[in-house]
């Protein structure tokens, strides 16, 4: 779910704020506007986005589709100097969506999607340091590993053997409060370890 924001008292500027895409998506608002205009950084100094609107494919009625896309830099190159491609997230209109059709999307993508009923997945975004000016990193939970990913490198931060380290780990790496008696929720299902 993408949500429109307007912050400015007598002003329609508009940015896009992305409240769950997770993985390599926006930690940060961005303005809705197409190309340059609208890049900005994602975790960390490796790591862009921006919206470019395009005519929707077979539209009759000339409508238009936002892309959210993402590039990633090698450390030390520049945004500017980069031949990086810029990779598509996800499409949206600016069609209004009303309750239903928020759950009839949901049902559809938890429901046919084995990244969502076959897997737990966890995502957490840290600050570098305390400062204000602090980059972000990511750790993600997925299957029996958690990764850190920090300026363009991952690394592995913990394995799973058991179900219960992966409920510690939601308790001591993600602080999720989590009680060890919650691994009968996932043992016999499709996301239990394998």
């Amino acid at each position: 779910m993408v949500v429109f924001v307007q912050p400015f008292e007598d002003s329609s500027e508009t940015y896009l704020v992305d409240v769950g895409f997770g993985g390599t998506g926006l930690v940060r608002p961005i303005p809705l506007v197409s190309g340059q205009k609208s890049e900005v950084m994602g975790v960390g100094p490796t790591e862009f986005h921006r919206l470019i609107k395009e005519p929707f494919p077979h539209s009759s009625l000339g409508q238009g589709v936002w892309n959210l896309e993402v590039q990633h830099v090698s450390l030390g190159e520049t945004r500017l100097s980069t031949k990086a491609p810029w990779k598509r997230m996800f499409a949206f209109c600016e069609q209004e969506f009303f309750y239903e059709d928020c759950v009839a999307a949901s049902a559809t993508v938890t429901r046919g999607h084995p990244l969502f009923t076959q897997n737990i997945l966890c995502i957490r975004f840290l600050l570098e340091d305390q400062s204000p000016e602090s980059n972000l990193y990511r750790i993600v939970m997925y299957g029996n590993e958690a990764k850190a990913r920090r300026n363009g490198e991952t690394k592995i931060f913990a394995t799973f053997q058991t179900e219960l380290d992966r409920v510690k780990a939601l308790r001591e790496i993600f602080d999720i409060q989590v009680d060890d008696a919650s691994v009968k929720f996932v043992a016999g299902g499709l996301a239990q370890l394998k």
